[in-house]
């Protein structure tokens, strides 16, 4: 199959095209036998008068169509494109070779859509309309439920997400629609916990904690960066394009730490431990620069009662008998010229310099800021993101929070702080418990929206354990639009999974991001 078609006319070098390779054409009519169909005419030797188009299914998304035009010369053309029976409309334009493939993003599964394409430097230069059948939904995929709660306008445009299940196997980067069908997705056959999407349109993802990965859905390519090839042990929870054309990610590094006293444990013992490393490669993916955080704390100055999870306990730790999570950290943010990094098992935001590589800050119990007056401490927290303003929003998840009364239920809020650094002074300026109480104990996500809304993306709502000779805690997930502070209401909800439902398998939801197309901004017409 001819590549596909580029706003730019290239293809990601460093990229493996992924676009339909091998699919079948399904289409009604295919305009293959057309005589017509944008081959020049024989006797004046000027293009023909229609186009050449046919469709087809792409092998790795069933609702993605690849559109293979003939326009007999290189040039702009516009698809059109219409559920059947409804009037086409501009779906993407682009300066296409000859012979292209353009992909029709953006459709619903099980669904009928007409298709054309028009020549944008010849008038009157069109295909022949042709219909096809968008495939069903991958069986593995978990059930998805929108409720609308208002008439209230929502951020337009597509919400991003990362679903996988409690058994960590197969696992989707899923894209909805406002209405929250599914409009396009990918699989993973690897536990993936990472999202993003840069400016192209291209989303960044891990597929286990041994390759990071970035698809672009409108170029039909998949970049990999593959731990194999780089001195650093994992790519986890966060990677993330930089300025320079390069990636940034947390990684991972094991050390054997003697000294602990755990009451319940013993004393002075000696644990392997898993740490985090910032990492950040250039544009030719080489190490620009690392910032290991054991070179800078003290495991036994400060940890939590979650070093003993058992989140390591895969390649390439798998052969460590019991791997301590001792900082755990998701997220690495820009702040600046500073990198902002999360790491949930201490209960910290850290906050690091890599001109100097010494730390700027730690906001977090016990860390370098005075919390003001009539604010709680985040704790087990997730997806900081810094405010114009340098305020820093994030998800708090509420477990085993400092100073909570022990008999006390968990909970998971939203939060925003404003810090003055010069003070030592960290002021919550807005939070939100939701409608009512609520406990999602790992992943979670809020992003501040265009219209000033927040999605928030509850990853792990817990609704109780599964009735087991060893109980395990069943979780589904949910990403809301949230409008107002003062009185937050929800005006549009996903729940993603079977919620309340503990015979059901269960779900959890990486991040929640909203774009406007999965086309980049040069194509949209």
């Amino acid at each position: 199959m001819r590549a596909i078609a580029c706003s730019d006319g290239e293809k990601d070098e460093a990229s493996t095209d992924t676009g339909g390779a091998g699919s079948q054409p399904t289409s009604d009519d295919t305009g293959a036998d057309d005589p017509d169909t944008g081959e020049d005419d024989p006797d004046t030797g000027e293009p023909g008068d229609t186009l050449g188009l046919s469709l087809s299914i792409d092998a790795d998304c069933s609702m993605c169509v690849l559109a293979e035009i003939d326009q007999g010369d290189a040039g702009p053309v516009t698809l059109l494109v219409g559920e059947e029976g409804t009037p086409l409309a501009p779906w993407v334009k682009v300066d296409a070779d000859a012979e292209a493939v353009i992909p029709v993003l953006e459709l619903r599964a099980d669904t009928r859509y007409t298709v054309q394409v028009q020549d944008d430097d010849q008038d009157g230069r069109t295909s022949e309309a042709v219909t096809i059948q968008t495939g069903a939904l991958p069986e593995g995929i978990p059930p998805i439920s929108l409720t609308r709660r208002t008439d209230a306008p929502v951020q337009p445009g597509l919400t991003v997400t990362a679903v996988l299940p409690q058994t960590l196997d197969t696992n989707y980067v899923l894209v909805l629609n406002e209405d929250g069908d599914v409009v396009w997705y990918h699989t993973f056959e690897g536990m993936n916990f990472s999202l993003h999407v840069d400016d192209q349109q291209r989303i960044y993802a891990t597929d286990t904690a041994l390759k990071g990965i970035r698809l672009d859905p409108f170029r039909g390519t998949k970049t990999t960066w593959d731990m194999d090839d780089l001195p650093v042990d994992t790519v986890h929870h966060e990677l993330l394009p930089t300025d320079d054309g390069g990636v940034a990610f947390l990684s991972s590094e094991h050390a054997v730490v003697g000294g602990w006293d755990i009451p319940g444990f013993g004393t002075d013992l000696t644990f392997d431990i898993i740490s985090d490393i910032f990492t950040v490669l250039d544009s030719e993916g080489n190490i620009s620069w690392t910032w290991s955080l054991l070179d800078h704390f003290n495991p036994l100055d400060h940890f939590t009662d979650d070093l003993h999870l058992n989140f390591w306990m895969m390649p390439p730790y798998d052969d460590i008998e019991a791997p301590k999570d001792w900082s755990h950290g998701n997220a690495m943010v820009p702040n600046g010229g500073s990198w902002l990094g999360s790491f949930r098992n201490l209960d910290w935001l850290i906050q690091v310099n890599p001109d100097t590589d010494e730390v700027d800050w730690i906001l977090g119990e016990g860390g370098d800021f005075e919390l003001a007056e009539g604010g709680m401490w985040f704790s087990r927290q997730h997806s900081p993101q810094v405010m114009p303003d340098g305020n820093i929003l994030l998800y708090d998840n509420g477990g085993a929070r400092a100073g909570a009364d022990p008999d006390e239920a968990p909970f998971t809020r939203v939060v925003e702080y404003s810090l003055d650094e010069d003070a030592g002074v960290a002021t919550e300026v807005w939070s939100w418990k939701g409608e009512t109480d609520y406990f999602s104990p790992i992943v979670g996500d809020i992003d501040r929206l265009e219209n000033t809304n927040h999605l928030i993306t509850d990853g792990a709502l817990l609704w109780g354990f599964t009735d087991e000779e060893i109980p395990r805690p069943h979780f589904s997930g949910r990403i809301r639009e949230v409008a107002g502070t003062e009185s937050p209401e929800v005006i549009w909800e996903v729940e993603i999974g079977y919620p309340d439902d503990l015979t059901m398998p269960g779900w959890m939801t990486y991040r929640g991001i909203r774009i406007d197309s999965l086309y980049p901004a040069a194509v949209q017409p």
